[in-house]
Formats: C-alpha cells, sequence, structure tokens
C-alpha cells in the first residue's frame, strides 16, 4: 500500500466541524473536530497520541482513548528529578491536547494539578475542611461518594456533602435540603426503600440530570435555592503535588458548605424556602442560629 492509501484519514472538514476517518476496519465514519481529534487523526494518524516537552515531561496515551499517562519531573535537592505520573480524565482530553498543540509546558503542569486533586478529591478536602474549619465543624460535615458514568462511558466517583444530615451540597455545587417527611415514615417502621428506588429509576437518579431530586446515602433531597451575595474569594487546596486554585465549582461546594454551616438569618431566600417545606429542618437551623452550634 502506498503512504496515501494507508492514511486512516479520509477528509477533513474544517467548516463543518468534522473529520471523516477510517476506523479500525476501515469503515467510514464521522468524527468531531475537537482538540484531541485532530491531534489523533491529523498528527498520528489514529495511533495512539505521544509527546514530549523540551524539558524532558512526557505524554503517552493508554489503550484507553483520551486517557493519558503524564509524566513530569520533580528536581530533587541532590540533583536528580523525581518521576511523578498522573493519569488524566477523558474529559480532560481536549485540554491536555491543546497544551501539546501549543507546546504550553507551563499550561500542561497546571492542569496536571488539577487532574491530580481531581482524582483526590475526597482526601483534599476533606483535608481542606480539616485544616480550614475548626473541629466541631468538621464532624458535622459527612462526604458520600457515588460512582457513576461520565459522558464518555467511563466509570467515576462523585462526592456529595452532607452537613448536619439534613442539608448538602452535591457536585455541581447545588443545594439540596432532607425530603423529612420521607424519612419521618421512615421512622415509624414504613419501608420507603422501594418507593425511593421506583423514584429513582422513572424519575431521576444520582448521575442524572435532574437537579430538583437526588438520591443520596438511600435518602431523598429535594433542592435548595441559596444564593450567596458575599465574594468568598478564590480558594486554594495543598495537595502532595503542589497548591492547586480549585476552579469555579469547587469553590462554590467549599463555600456553600460552610454557608450552610451558618446560614445568615436575614437570607430570606434560604430561610423561607425551609420554612415552608421543611419546617422541621428550619427548627434546627435557627436553633443553631440563636443558640449557637
Amino acid at each position: 500500500m502506498s503512504e496515501i492509501e494507508e492514511s486512516r484519514v479520509f477528509e477533513d472538514l474544517k467548516s463543518e466541524g468534522n473529520i471523516l476517518v477510517f476506523d479500525k476496519d476501515w469503515k467510514l465514519i464521522t468524527v468531531a473536530r475537537d482538540e484531541y481529534n485532530q491531534l489523533r487523526w491529523l498528527k498520528h494518524n489514529a495511533e495512539r497520541i505521544y509527546f514530549e516537552f523540551d524539558n524532558g515531561d512526557k505524554v503517552q496515551e493508554t489503550f484507553d482513548p483520551r486517557i493519558f499517562n503524564c509524566f513530569y519531573y520533580i528536581p530533587r535537592t541532590d540533583g536528580s528529578k523525581e518521576e511523578v505520573i498522573v493519569t488524566t480524565r477523558a474529559e480532560s482530553s481536549n485540554e491536555l491536547c491543546k497544551c501539546i498543540k501549543n507546546k504550553a509546558n507551563d499550561s500542561f503542569r497546571g492542569m496536571l494539578l488539577q487532574e491530580h486533586f481531581k482524582g483526590k478529591e475526597r482526601e483534599y478536602m476533606v483535608a481542606y475542611f480539616k485544616n480550614d474549619l475548626p473541629k466541631e465543624q468538621v464532624e458535622r460535615i459527612k462526604i458520600v461518594q457515588i460512582p457513576k458514568k461520565d459522558k464518555h462511558g467511563y466509570d467515576i466517583t462523585v462526592c456529595y456533602y452532607i452537613i448536619d444530615e439534613i442539608l448538602m451540597v452535591d457536585d455541581k455545587g447545588t443545594s439540596y435540603m432532607l425530603n423529612m417527611e420521607l424519612e419521618e415514615r421512615r421512622k415509624k417502621g414504613q419501608n420507603i426503600d422501594e418507593q425511593l428506588n421506583q423514584e429513582a429509576r422513572n424519575t431521576y437518579t444520582h448521575e442524572g440530570d435532574n437537579d430538583d431530586h437526588k438520591l443520596v446515602d438511600k435518602k431523598r433531597w429535594d433542592f435548595l435555592c441559596t444564593v450567596l451575595k458575599e465574594d468568598w474569594g478564590e480558594k486554594q487546596v495543598q495537595t502532595s503535588l503542589g497548591v492547586v486554585t480549585v476552579n469555579k465549582t469547587m469553590q462554590t461546594i467549599i463555600t456553600k458548605v460552610r454557608y450552610l454551616m451558618d446560614i445568615d438569618p436575614n437570607d430570606d431566600v434560604t430561610m423561607n424556602q425551609l420554612r415552608d417545606q421543611q419546617p422541621k429542618i428550619y427548627k434546627y437551623v435557627m436553633d443553631g442560629i440563636e443558640h449557637g452550634r
């Protein structure tokens, strides 16, 4: 075969935002013309992506598409270098390929810090709350991890942050309040698990897009609108690879968790919802405001 015949790319449709390519069985398919596919198909002819930066940092795609092992090196005091390996998530493949395309090593290392943090999110978030909050407040936070699939079909773990067993912030920074009616029925001996599971299957799931309800820790959580007017500033978390300025979503999570432990009694938006929909939670929050918690 000639070099042209062996090419996996049939046509680069720039104006349409697609690339026509031949898959492993030489069937013609269309792929999105994103950063990853441009690098994989137009530069590497469908082979796994490999790249080395000028300073020796390396990127090697695994046998799973869009998943990369990234190697970078930290100088030691004795003159040697410590090798650090970070495996990136599929959803970060376009950002990583953009770093490769632009040979942007600083952006590459910054991205790896975020990837490392995301992979150990629970560990570092627990550490953050322990280091930043008094012990009595730390004990009020429960972190629940639930496995789910990302949009590429890969297994990931999502964290939920439960405050005082009655309020919650999800992985997108959305606030919730416990459905006390169902919990009261559970306390009376009624079996509500089948109802919860049925609702989760037919209406919403913990890995769904419906933010009105969540099923977490075998309990139903209802949406709670919280509007934070105060600017709490950027949040930084210390990791084993360096200090990470967390993204906007994580900043929102941290800020809301802290706020829900000490709600402003003049916050009519939040307090009116609790009073009207979950009066027992409202009473608990008011007791904490009046007597301290």
